[in-house]
């Protein structure tokens, strides 16, 4: 079903306004006011765009039970060469989709291996019926990751592709950030990572609005697919699939291309050891168990180090085995006399931003954060003597540096930590566990449970920097 004209002439307009106006100028970096705007704004084109496109998307797109496809998907899978040993798609509450292991699974063991030509790649995307527009097109021969989605979307309006017992198995629902609604963004705005949230969906928003002119625009038949199923809601999900399942294998010419290997991206993540390869010379990707594995009992990979927020940014999920850091955002005061001497030194010694804090390790404070809040908070006599210093060693020390300058630095981070946590609504010492944990529990929406989560995690680090300084002053 398509578009009368009307509509899209409509439809036209409020891209074309959501290109120009909305999400082709500077970001309003360091204003969260102007930042939550921004989205606001998108978001409310978005929303009449979601509601023009719904005729054309609501035929296809609301899939039922996935699970009834998985035999099929296997079935393909080992029609075309993968080995799935002694594993099964199982439903996990919490976790969705994961595999469990059928019988005992031995540390080593070969326990997935999946041919290239199965997977949906940013190299079959320039094969593909389009990939003369992504060869053609400036920003998709430069966006790997959008070729990838784009291709994969036209696959998936395709009935006849090959890669369709796969693409049905794929799931229709995501928590990243691209479905989350303006209640959740005011939620969001007290996040150290809000900024870096609204780039992202502005950045979506404005690769939808570019695709669809450039696709509108041509008269290819290859893309009639396209042209007449290419929507912002297919897209988000398209490009969310992609943010959530893409994994780097090596391509024909040796570089580094971007995957979505099917049944491989159905395992879940544990903490433990990366234990899957692309064998380049026999191109399939296989996966080894990363530990033992009784009978019943999940088979977990280790999807690799990856921060809370990167997690929350680019996977749509949190694993509580995963490290924590936050951005500290310091500026050099514009009205200190001595600011610029304080630069010269932060730039001879290698210390300027940016700023984490971080729970990877028994000390939350980088050595470069602390060898900036020195010079940050020195006296002038003491800036001078900087000057007789090789290098950093002393600065990004945890030893005692000087006691003053200690004193003023790690009471400079407490004192920036409580202001942060004030913000959150807490006070330094309460546990997001008093706070948040039945909240979490209870609440229904699974991507407003995850945001919850996201910033319980940030005041839980701010809490442990200000325990840690604490510390610090007792000890000076």
């Amino acid at each position: 079903m398509g578009l009368s004209r009307d509509k899209k002439a409509e439809l036209g307009r409020i891209v074309d306004e959501l290109q120009r106006s909305k999400t082709s100028g500077k970001f309003p970096s360091g204003n969260a006011k102007q930042a939550l705007q921004l989205y606001k704004d998108c978001h409310h084109l978005i929303s009449k765009i979601i509601h023009i496109e719904e005729e054309v998307s609501k035929t296809t797109d609301k899939c039922c039970d996935r699970r009834k496809d998985y035999g099929q998907l296997v079935k393909w899978l080992q029609d075309n060469g993968a080995k799935i040993v002694n594993l099964k798609i199982e439903e996990y509450d919490g976790l969705g989709n994961g595999l469990k292991a059928t019988t005992k699974i031995k540390k080593q063991d070969l326990s997935i291996l999946i041919p290239k030509k199965t997977m949906i790649t940013s190299e079959s995307a320039i094969s593909s019926t389009i990939g003369h527009i992504i060869k053609a097109d400036i920003l998709l021969g430069q966006m790997p990751n959008v070729s990838l989605a784009l291709h994969l979307l036209n696959e998936s309006l395709d009935p006849s592709s090959f890669w369709t017992p796969y693409i049905k198995t794929l799931p229709r629902e995501f928590t990243t950030v691209f479905y989350f609604e303006e209640e959740l963004l005011e939620l969001l705005q007290k996040s150290a990572f809000f900024e870096e949230i609204v780039k992202i969906y502005v950045s979506i928003a404005r690769q939808y609005s570019y695709i669809f002119k450039v696709i509108q625009m041509s008269t290819d038949a290859r893309l009639k697919n396209l042209r007449s199923g290419f929507t912002y809601d297919r897209f988000r999900w398209a490009v969310s699939v992609v943010m959530t399942r893409q994994n780097p294998i090596v391509g024909q010419n040796g570089q580094s291309i971007l995957a979505l290997i099917p049944f491989f991206d159905l395992a879940n993540h544990e903490r433990g050891e990366v234990s899957s390869e692309f064998d380049a010379k026999e191109e399939c990707s296989k996966c080894y168990a990363m530990t033992d594995f009784e009978e019943g009992e999940q088979f977990f990979i280790d999807y690799g180090k990856r921060s809370i927020a990167e997690q929350f940014l680019h996977n749509g999920f949190i694993s509580d085995d995963q490290y924590n850091q936050l951005p500290l955002n310091i500026p050099l005061s514009k009205s200190d006399p001595l600011q610029q001497a304080r630069a010269n030194y932060i730039l001879k010694f290698d210390l300027g931003g940016p700023y984490l804090l971080c729970s990877d390790k028994s000390v939350p404070v980088s050595s470069k954060l602390l060898g900036f809040l020195r010079i940050y908070v020195m006296k002038e006599d003491k800036l001078k003597e900087l000057a007789c210093l090789e290098d950093s060693t002393r600065l990004t020390s945890l030893d005692l540096y000087e006691k003053e300058t200690d004193e003023k630095a790690w009471k400079f981070l407490l004192d920036r930590c409580k202001i942060i946590l004030m913000i959150h609504g807490l006070k330094s010492g309460v546990s997001f566990l008093d706070e948040d944990l039945a909240r979490i529990e209870n609440e229904k929406s699974p991507s407003k449970k995850l945001c919850l989560r996201f910033l319980a995690y940030e005041k839980q680090l701010l809490n442990q920097v200000v325990d840690f300084a604490t510390d610090r002053l007792k000890s000076l």
